[in-house]
């Protein structure tokens, strides 16, 4: 055996490598990171390339006598190295999750986190109640342009040149010469004009008037159309149509009581008024003590609207009818104002919780 490795350099070795192991795993636990600590110790004292792994490759070198002794020195060594990191990670670990466990610690006798989920809005909700009492009617729903021309809003409706709704401070004019639909109306002629009767549909959608907003008006605000055409059809069809409908929609005890009125695309017009279900008739704030609400106009469609549809009045008769969909939201739900329809005040919207 050379001198330069024996079993006494083994030994000095040893206590060496077993010296410096002790130091430097008492300071992991004031260390930043200890699992990087500990991997770094792991390679340095028992890595390919560490000075055990280096002793142990050279073990042949030494007498036969020798080996024993070198060998147990160097295995009890190795041993102690694994099992003091084995237990630093241990306390890694269970460090870390009492650290997890405290951060993450939930309190049984709070009260649960509220977990806010959406609902369709009072008004789109509205829309879909009516619409799917009209679909089960017959009526297919179509949607109609929300701008147009003096021609599309006006002229094929009947509205004479002077009417009142030609003027701007009724009517939104875009430059150009375009308009904002003020009506859904303006849907019968280019809906006829693509459908050779019987025509049954209806028209939902937003329109746009001039008007101050208040606590029960909007410049802009959603109506429905109906709109229905064929042979022999009468105004008895169009009143029963209709208190099917509120009937459906507001409940069997609602009653219907129609006015004359005048629309420039309807001859006859009628307005149409159902019993106040608040006060059940008797009278109150909301209908002014009358025991009536007006909710919608309606009328036979006039002939010369039938002709702008392309359709021969002396075949064909029709009626037509739209309602504001606000004001049966307000009804509906005992809203105050109506603006709090379009404001999306979180402490409103609450109120409606979703009933799909």
């Amino acid at each position: 055996m050379e001198d330069s490795f024996s079993l006494l350099i083994v030994l000095d070795a040893v206590r060496a490598e077993r010296s410096a192991f002790d130091e430097q795993i008492s300071l992991v636990t004031s260390s930043e990171d200890e699992k990087e600590a500990l991997r770094i110790i792991r390679i340095r004292f028992l890595g390919r390339k560490s000075p055990l792994a280096t002793l142990i490759r050279g073990i042949g070198q030494l007498e036969s006598s020798d080996r024993l002794q070198a060998g147990k020195a160097l295995n009890e060594h190795k041993s102690l190295v694994e099992e003091q990191i084995a237990a630093a990670e241990v306390r890694f670990e269970d460090k870390k999750l009492k650290e997890r466990v405290s951060a993450e610690r939930v309190d049984v006798t709070l009260p649960g986190r509220t977990k806010w989920v959406g609902s369709v809005h009072p008004l789109l909700e509205t829309v879909f109640r009516a619409l799917e009492i009209l679909s089960s009617m017959g009526f297919s729903v179509r949607f109609g342009e929300e701008i147009g021309t003096e021609e599309t809003m006006f002229d094929f409706l009947n509205f004479p040149k002077n009417h009142p709704a030609r003027l701007e401070q009724d009517t939104y004019y875009l430059p150009g010469g375009s308009i904002l639909r003020s009506q859904t109306s303006s849907a019968q002629v280019s809906l006829m004009r693509n459908q050779h009767p019987p025509i049954r549909f209806v028209v939902p959608g937003k329109c746009f008037r001039n008007e101050e907003i208040s606590s029960r008006s909007l410049n802009i605000f959603h109506q429905i159309e109906g709109l229905y055409v064929d042979r022999d059809v009468r105004l008895g069809d169009l009143l029963s149509t209709l208190e099917v409908f509120y009937a459906s929609f507001l409940g069997q005890s609602t009653k219907l009581r129609f006015r004359s009125s005048y629309f420039p695309f309807v001859e006859p017009g009628i307005e149409v008024d159902i019993s106040c279900f608040l006060c059940r008739g008797q009278g109150c704030f909301t209908c002014k003590r009358s025991g009536w609400l007006e909710v919608a106009g309606a009328g036979m469609v006039h002939p010369n609207v039938l002709r702008n549809g392309r359709v021969d009045p002396d075949l064909y008769s029709g009626f037509a009818w739209g309602f504001g969909l606000e004001r049966l939201v307000l009804l509906l739900y005992g809203i105050p104002d109506i603006r709090l329809l379009v404001e999306n005040h979180p402490s409103f919207l609450r109120q409606f919780p979703w009933r799909g």
